[in-house]
């Protein structure tokens, strides 16, 4: 798989093979997308020889992952949450700039949660209510993905 360069392929390879490890080693399992996917990775040497499957030149197994499927899925999923809250951002950025005093409305309002150097904390980002209200709005008007609602 390459989707960088070598040096941030093998990066990543090695920090998914740290996290499956890091993941099959914990007692109480978690149930979030990596620990979905390391119950479900098995070693191609050890599965069910009528599993195994060639299809051009690539060898796989019905009966679960090997550690490329859950690296190439977690790339996946990594570049598509990076595409979407990048232009989530440029939209909200592109409605502060046109309007301008919603933008001093929230700005007044990050700074009476900010402390004296300008920094919020993660608790203090929860007080945050109009900035999660310009955010919500931005995303209702400049929508990044077409939702589909049932009537």
């Amino acid at each position: 798989m390459s989707f960088a360069g070598l040096e941030t392929t093998n990066y990543f390879e090695g920090l998914t093979h740290a996290v499956l490890d890091q993941s099959k080693a914990q007692i109480e399992k978690r149930k979030d997308f990596i620990s979905m996917c390391a119950d479900k990775v098995v070693d191609l040497g050890e599965v069910d020889k009528d599993s195994i499957r060639m299809t051009r030149g690539k060898t796989w197994t019905t009966q679960g992952l090997t550690r490329k499927d859950v690296m190439a899925n977690a790339a996946i999923f990594i570049s598509a949450g990076y595409e979407t809250t990048a232009s989530t951002l440029q939209f909200f950025f592109y409605l502060m700039a046109i309007y301008p005093d919603i933008q001093d409305k929230l700005y007044s309002s990050i700074l009476e949660v900010a402390d004296e150097n300008g920094e919020c904390s993660y608790e203090d980002l929860k007080k945050l209510e109009y900035l999660d209200w310009c955010i919500d709005e931005s995303m209702r008007m400049l929508p990044i993905a077409i939702r589909y609602t049932l009537l």
